[in-house]
């Protein structure tokens, strides 16, 4: 399964070419394991990638999201009913939607067995 994800992966950064109008995709490849690395933490767009201006990692990281690889949650600053007025639109988390690509990403040997941890 691990080689399937890894070549699900190298797909994913092969088509990172064809939104070359809408994104950069040398940060787009910067951003991808950089949020899976993230997940749970807050995000700033300045910590996804060097050498990229804010603007340029922000329509990055809406196009992985748009690809569903991950999805933005506000972050909550203090956790009691009703979480919305205790969030904010700025200060958000990042959520990958499918463990088996944040395993791969984030460099998890293909042999961790989750249930033994």
């Amino acid at each position: 399964m691990y080689d399937v994800q890894t070549n699900l992966i190298e797909t994913f950064r092969q088509d990172f070419s064809k939104y070359a109008a809408r994104s950069d995709k040398r940060c787009l490849t910067s951003v991808l394991p950089i949020v899976s690395s993230r997940v749970g933490n807050q995000i700033k767009y300045t910590d996804l990638a060097e050498d990229f201006s804010n603007p340029t990692i922000k329509k990055a990281f809406e196009l992985l999201e748009t690809a569903r690889l991950f999805k933005r949650v506000r972050s909550v600053t203090n956790p009691q009913v009703p979480l919305l007025s205790h969030s904010s639109d700025k200060k958000f988390k990042a959520i990958m939607l499918d463990i088996g690509l944040l395993s791969n990403l984030s460099g998890l040997s293909k042999s961790t067995d989750f249930f033994k941890l």
